[in-house]
């Protein structure tokens, strides 16, 4: 991922600064030609944020450059889990997984991962979480 040249669109129910995706994002995101996307769910990040696991606005504030979503809830109060888990690079490459983004599910638990490369694939799961975005997402500022 640290080799991405245009874009990294990540989908995760919980981030922690333990990652090894973390770090990626990080060192993507400030670099201005590649267009960091990250969805995460509100009510992980922020209803108990820890100092290993960052709230929405954090992770808009460490990442510096990406776009950073988050769930809203809707007009029925009620907000959608994220609990989609992917990363695409570039438009072309998909990693689906079951894995939480966190030092413990990257090193101790037992996960299982898929990595495509496959373009249209890739087009498709972006286009669709943009397609949410109205629906499912808000942007967290400070990013």
């Amino acid at each position: 991922m640290t080799r991405a040249h245009g874009s990294v669109t990540c989908s995760t129910y919980n981030i922690a600064r333990s990652s090894a995706l973390w770090a990626a994002l990080k060192e993507v995101a400030v670099r201005p030609e590649v267009n960091v996307r990250p969805y995460l769910d509100t009510d992980v990040a922020d209803a108990k944020p820890k100092p290993w696991r960052p709230a929405t606005a954090q992770v808009a504030r460490e990442l510096k450059g990406a776009v950073v979503m988050r769930t809203w809830a809707g007009e029925d109060g009620k907000r959608p889990r994220n609990h989609a888990k992917f990363v695409v690079v570039d438009r072309q490459i998909v990693v689906v997984t079951s894995m939480n983004v966190s030092r413990s599910a990257e090193e101790q638990n037992v996960e299982l991962g898929l990595r495509l490369d496959e373009p249209l694939l890739a087009r498709a799961i972006e286009d669709q979480m943009r397609a949410l975005e109205p629906h499912v997402y808000e942007q967290v500022a400070g990013g």
